[in-house]
């Protein structure tokens, strides 16, 4: 069975569609727990309207906490052996499930099935492309195998939509659930940590099982800023990961410098800068010491990092 999770904040609005669109399955064997996220809206009465038609969805809900919260909270709720997460903003074509099931249960050694995506406007669901930039060019990777290539790849650029992916149950098992501190990215640093774990991918290219992404005023895909925010955070944990080669280490360690430096000269500019991810505010001076000690703070930061495997181990 697949277990659908769909975390939700104030997106009554849509809803509808994405739980039609689930129903219209050509694969009938899933639930789907939708988890309000402490919606003001008319969530709840619109997900109880499709309740009473059909068993297999189930409701939840949380106080806000954010979108990694309400996802794990629906793992701890799912019975089923696949796990698909879908934003409850878009839409799924009709034999999304049956293709990638098929490759699952096919395959034993594969962990991840993952197809492709198109995006529409909010209201064109017939006008369909390919990304969010001017050029509309594919970016999603068709990707099959796992390994060192997969990690370069995965580290330096998100490969899939959050809905793309329909994984083993015991893929989160081993790599744990969603970061609840990352508001944004958390989607691209988990997959991270699947390509660190060895875990198998396969790209399924299978007609009518594309996830179809929906742009809006709200999405968090137009808030380019904010998921840039959120870079730091995710590269200093995979920086410290023991798991990560050395040339890798040297790839996050020069993005994380780059980051550092752009923080201490907003900081030293606007004599105060609004954190817009999770770090308590040292994270927040060490910037202006990263620049006014940057040979020592190199220094420093190289040997904790040396030292992580053997902390680890």
């Amino acid at each position: 069975m697949v277990s659908v999770i769909i975390p939700t904040y104030n997106y009554g609005l849509f809803i509808s569609q994405v739980l039609q669109s689930l129903q219209n399955q050509s694969y009938h064997n899933w639930e789907c727990i939708v988890v309000d996220d402490g919606s003001t809206d008319d969530t709840k009465q619109n997900v109880q309207e499709w309740i009473e038609k059909d068993q297999r969805i189930k409701y939840f809900s949380q106080q806000n906490a954010g979108p990694s919260a309400a996802r794990n909270y629906g793992i701890s709720q799912s019975k089923g052996d696949y796990i698909l997460f879908l934003d409850a903003d878009d839409l799924i074509e009709c034999d999304k499930l049956k293709s990638h099931v098929d490759v699952l249960e096919k395959y034993n050694d594969v962990d991840i099935a993952y197809g492709d995506a198109r995006y529409f406007t909010d209201g064109k669901p017939d006008e369909l492309f390919y990304s969010l930039q001017p050029e509309n060019k594919p970016w999603i990777k068709k990707y099959s195998g796992n390994g060192r290539g997969l990690i370069n790849t995965i580290i330096r650029q998100n490969i899939m939509v959050i809905s793309s992916p329909l994984i083993r149950k015991n893929v989160l098992a081993e790599s744990g659930l969603f970061d609840t501190k990352l508001l944004k990215l958390e989607d691209w640093e988990l997959f991270q940590r699947w390509a660190i774990n060895d875990f198998i991918f396969q790209y399924v290219d299978a007609p009518q099982s594309l996830v179809l992404v929906r742009t809006h005023e709200k999405s968090f895909s137009y808030d380019k800023k904010g998921m840039q925010s959120y870079f730091l955070p995710i590269a200093e944990k995979q920086f410290s990961n023991y798991k990560l080669n050395f040339k890798n280490r040297i790839y996050f360690f020069l993005r994380m410098v780059e980051e550092y430096t752009d923080l201490a000269i907003n900081f030293i500019i606007n004599s105060s800068y609004k954190p817009l991810h999770y770090y308590k505010i040292n994270k927040f001076i060490l910037p202006v010491i990263c620049i006014l000690l940057l040979p020592v703070y190199l220094v420093i930061k190289i040997f904790r990092l040396l030292c992580k495997p053997f902390q680890n181990g």
